[in-house]
């Protein structure tokens, strides 16, 4: 499992090392419409583009992209609701991570979660 880094930045870059390959993620906060979202490059194409952050759901599950990483990607809330999402409180409001077939076999917590 990686969990992966968010920041409290209206927009800004995370390089992760997932199956052996650098991608590139993406974070913004979209003013226009009030909510965040993300691309992944590989090697400079992008993987995935304009996905919103959307918690308990596997993200990589509709992606073609044969670049994109094997495993899945999900976000879960904090239990900090106190207020609203807005571009300066992602990490407040969200944790990301990446797992493995192997990860979600070992962890009772992401088996019962029913997301995958």
């Amino acid at each position: 499992m990686i969990q992966i880094i968010l920041k409290n930045n209206f927009l800004y870059k995370e390089n992760l090392i997932i199956d052996n390959e650098v991608f590139t993620f993406v974070f913004k906060w979209n003013e226009r419409v009030g909510l965040w979202s993300f691309d992944i490059k590989s090697d400079d194409e992008d993987v995935v583009s304009g996905f919103s952050l959307v918690p308990y759901t596997n993200i990589l599950k509709n992606v073609q992209s044969v670049k994109k990483p094997k495993g899945y990607l999900i976000v879960l809330p904090s239990f900090d609701n106190s207020e609203e999402i807005d571009e300066k409180n992602l990490a407040d409001k969200f944790s990301m991570f990446y797992l493995t077939e192997q990860d979600l076999a070992e962890d009772p917590f992401w088996q019962n979660l029913k997301i995958f």
